[in-house]
């Protein structure tokens, strides 16, 4: 099957709840635990696990609910900014040491 990832459980909620749920991971959480990778993944284990996420967020007519599109844009950007953070191995070494301080 695919590979599994730690938030897979989310894709089972109804479109409202998931994207409450993602948009609420998205925010508490540092850019390896929203992508459910270690601080060694490579670049297609990142890949494949932003690919997963985003995958899980409701499209606009899934969720039927316009007031809902800033929500899954702001879910998107955290999720792409987390993937084009940790791909790039400078980046990636800065951010955890930021995460360090």
């Amino acid at each position: 099957g695919p590979p599994s990832g730690p938030h897979d459980a989310l894709s089972t909620l109804p479109a409202p709840a998931r994207l409450r749920a993602l948009a609420e991971m998205v925010r508490t959480s540092d850019y390896f635990t929203m992508l459910g990778v270690d601080e060694n993944a490579s670049r297609r284990e990142i890949d494949e696990a932003h690919n997963r996420l985003r995958a899980m967020v409701p499209s606009a007519t899934e969720h039927q609910d316009p007031t809902s599109t800033p929500l899954a844009r702001e879910v998107i950007r955290s999720l792409d900014e987390a993937r084009d953070v940790l791909k790039v191995p400078e980046l990636r070494t800065a951010y955890l040491r930021h995460l360090q301080r």
